[in-house]
């Protein structure tokens, strides 16, 4: 396994539909912590109670959201414990987001690479999504075909022009006309040498 599937399954979280009323359960073999804490129910029959607060905002066609859930339980002596748990996520472009606000949008290069991870069966559609994903300070621009994409498939790239930001396609159809213009130039070369003579 390598380290981003590790991380991925630390910080990867099942997000609660926020329409519905959230019931929190303890954890499995979590002895003395606060999630054990927390009853099951809502309302105990001793006079303790749950409260619950959830601030989530999802991206939309996604099951990706972002935000807080705090759970306060106030036991039958109106002793008070909290605990908040927040959603965030590591994208394609490889950064912690833990705000919707810092969202830049999708990379159709690393989209491409997910949806054929998820075809293969590798990565489940919930990661593909999460990897197509860029953050906003991984933004950048293709200068020639102003594709928008992460900082890993859109470069800078040293051009007759200076430097440009350049996206994969780009710097491949670069790259041909490159390697096009040297052969050219080769194969001229013996005329070229013959007309000066």
């Amino acid at each position: 396994m390598d380290l981003t599937s590790i991380l991925i399954n630390i910080f990867n979280r099942w997000v609660h539909p926020v329409d519905q009323p959230y019931n929190p359960a303890p954890p499995p073999n979590q002895p003395d912590g606060l999630l054990n804490q927390i009853p099951n129910n809502v309302t105990g029959t001793d006079g303790s109670y749950v409260e619950t607060e959830t601030d989530i905002h999802s991206i939309a066609g996604t099951s990706i959201g972002f935000g807080t859930q705090n759970i306060t339980h106030v036991d039958d002596e109106d002793k008070a414990s909290s605990l908040s748990q927040s959603q965030s996520y590591i994208f394609g472009s490889g950064k912690l987001v833990t705000k919707i606000e810092d969202v830049g949008g999708i990379c159709r290069f690393c989209q491409s690479t997910a949806t054929e991870q998820l075809q293969a069966g590798q990565i489940s559609a919930q990661q593909a999504q999460l990897y197509s994903l860029y953050d906003v300070n991984s933004a950048a621009i293709c200068n020639v075909c102003g594709t928008q994409g992460c900082i890993q498939h859109i470069r800078p790239v040293q051009t007759e022009d200076g430097v440009l930001a350049m996206c994969v396609t780009c710097q491949k159809q670069l790259k041909g006309q490159l390697l096009k213009r040297k052969i050219i130039g080769f194969l001229l070369t013996p005329f070229m040498e013959d007309s000066n003579e």
